[in-house]
């Protein structure tokens, strides 16, 4: 989940609440978190990007 207080966004991931420069337990890095996205560098500097569900918009296909 992405968060965004103060104009700065921050995520959940694994239950942990973490900003962009945020070391996880596996040793990755938070790159980049977008409106809907987080971007992970492994420690090789593997790069990928995850697409974040937003909990304030309905999910596609949702009744309105």
């Amino acid at each position: 989940m992405v968060l965004v207080a103060n104009g700065q966004r921050s995520a959940i991931i694994d239950g942990r609440h973490v900003r962009a420069g945020t070391r996880l337990a596996d040793g990755s890095r938070v790159a980049a978190i977008g409106a809907d996205w987080v971007r992970i560098e492994s420690s090789d500097g593997a790069r990928a990007v995850h697409a974040v569900p937003s909990p304030y918009q309905p999910a596609s296909g949702a009744a309105r």
